[in-house]
């Protein structure tokens, strides 16, 4: 998950507190019989276009509130990115953006604004550490495509579409509840028309959504388009994706005049390093700086192969980064320069049974307690199956989380080797110590991100920090997370992998300290104490 989704759920979440709290209002005032007729349906919808303008109009203003953004001057701190910009904005006839950068390690670069020619251009120090210059190019060109395509303005104007069809469901909703309580001849025929709206409009909800992400992928394969024919070298762009959306990452030494330009780059913009990643042996780089290739195609196999990723693809702003390593390699034979890397490995299996494994795993609890409960309601016609149905529905959730969710044969790996397996998924956790520096957050830059970027000697991954509420997080990242930053550690957990890869954090070990989530222990013992009390519930029965 990139920055810019992570951003953009950080925005959409405040927002969408807002269009509760009006909808909440709403619904009360037309319990209440304050809002009545054709307002029942007219105010919802008013109500969501209402906010996703304030979204557009205050959207900026909330994300510099919330992000440390440092803001430069081009030309002084970023000489080495200035004439591209000026000559890209300039060619595409659109003021030069307001350039900002982010001191993180986490590699990433978004826009946001309000127009084209109201943008803003974020960087984060991720991107000069681990990029070279003309991948960082290649970078902002992609940003770029953003602001000439006007991106912010599309967006906001076909997000709309979902929430408004939303409104009309709770519109439908709130009108069949006021048709059923009317005592008019016609308030049965009303209400029945009612819940039909209200079902239409939910369905064409869900459908909108999917497009609107739909449209969302098709602009940033547009804006890897826009990258690759303005710096006619799409295989740079390719080779950063591998660094950002992987985490296969070497660092940007450089040699000669180019590593004394990147030193001169972080001076310039103040930049002090993770303290002890320059430690680390760059372990995937191959002959000539580059990432080995078939780490590369080991990470890209997931996307391609594992039918979790499909299921991603369908609910993501950003196509999964194979393709678009894949499309950018057309791209470079099409102008004449030979891909970054040619996918060529040959699928083995289906991994169809893996995946079936996962939900069998994942939904077993509530399958078989609610087949238990209907056979002992519908057929048995007996009240002692409640609480065999409770035994058997905690005992499976049990048994998942302690031998499947959360097993705790932990046994030291490294980012590279977790990235090659194809059969990752968010639900089978693989237990593994991991051994890095802290360079970052998760949301590089967000005051209260609680998760954090490690760097082993390997690569890059995103450790998942989460306590049992998210107040705790809350109140971690906003005063813990930032101690963490440049620190060596020793992180325990379990591999996932679903929009991006990451480690689900049990606990971690640091400066003779150690932080530990509580999530696995908490639903242990949840699942046992319900299992306990179906069987004394059972014992009292009988």
């Amino acid at each position: 998950m990139g920055l810019r989704v992570r951003m953009a759920i950080a925005l959409a979440l405040l927002f969408a507190l807002l269009f509760a709290a009006l909808m909440f209002l709403y619904v009360l005032l037309t319990l209440m019989g304050v809002i009545t007729g054709q307002l029942i349906i007219i105010l919802p919808v008013a109500i969501a276009i209402a906010v996703v303008f304030l979204q557009w109009a205050l959207g900026p203003f909330v994300i510099k509130w919330i992000y440390k953004i440092r803001w430069v001057d081009l030309d002084l701190e970023l000489p080495m990115l200035a004439p591209f910009i000026r000559k890209v904005c300039e060619e595409n006839h659109v003021k030069v953006p307001r350039t900002g950068v982010i001191d993180d390690g986490n590699p990433n670069a978004f826009v946001f604004g309000h127009t084209r020619n109201r943008a803003n251009l974020v960087i984060t120090r991720g991107v000069f550490t681990y990029c070279n210059q003309e991948e960082q190019v290649a970078v902002v060109g992609h940003e770029l495509g953003h602001i000439v395509h006007n991106d912010f303005v599309v967006m906001t104007v076909i997000s709309v579409i979902p929430l408004i069809f939303y409104a009309l469901y709770i519109g439908g909703r709130v009108m069949a509840r006021a048709a059923s309580r009317s005592r008019g001849k016609s308030s049965g025929q009303a209400a029945l028309i009612a819940l039909v709206i209200a079902a239409i409009s939910f369905v064409v909800y869900f459908l909108s959504q999917l497009i609107v992400l739909l449209v969302s992928r098709y602009r940033e394969s547009w804006a890897d388009h826009f990258s690759a024919h303005t710096t006619r070298r799409p295989s740079l762009l390719a080779s950063a994706l591998v660094k950002i959306a992987y985490g296969l990452i070497y660092e940007n030494r450089g040699s000669g005049a180019e590593s004394r330009g990147a030193r001169r780059y972080e001076n310039a913009l103040m930049f002090s390093s993770a303290r002890g990643s320059r430690a680390f042996v760059a372990a995937t780089a191959g002959p000539g700086g580059t990432v080995q290739t078939d780490l590369v195609k080991g990470a890209m196999a997931w996307d391609l192969w594992n039918p979790w990723a499909k299921l991603v693809q369908l609910q993501s702003s950003h196509p999964l980064p194979a393709y678009r390593i894949k499309a950018l390699g057309k791209l470079s034979r099409e102008l004449g320069e030979e891909p970054y890397i040619e996918f060529d490995l040959v699928k083995p299996e289906l991994y169809i049974d893996d995946f079936l494994k996962d939900l069998a795993a994942k939904h077993a609890w509530w399958i078989f307690g609610g087949l238990t409960l209907a056979f002992g309601f519908f057929y048995a016609r007996s009240l002692i199956f409640l609480p065999i149905a409770l035994m058997i529905a905690a005992g499976l959730a049990l048994a998942y989380f302690a031998l499947y969710h959360y097993p705790t044969r932990f046994k030291p790996g490294t980012v590279a080797q977790l990235l090659s397996d194809p059969k990752a998924g968010p639900v089978k956790g693989k237990p593994v110590v991991l051994e890095g520096v802290i360079v970052g957050r998760g949301s590089p830059g967000l005051v209260w991100s609680e998760d954090l970027k490690l760097q082993d000697s390997t690569g890059l991954i995103y450790l998942d920090y989460n306590q049992v509420l998210r107040v705790i997080n809350f109140l971690v990242g906003l005063f813990g997370t930032g101690q963490l930053v440049g620190q060596p550690v020793r992180a325990t957990g379990w591999y996932r992998r679903y929009s991006i890869p990451y480690l689900d954090v049990y606990k971690l070990e640091f400066m003779g300290r150690t932080k530990t989530t509580y999530n696995m222990m908490v639903r242990l013992i949840i699942s046992a104490v319900f299992l306990a009390f179906g069987a004394v519930w059972l014992i009292a029965w009988l």
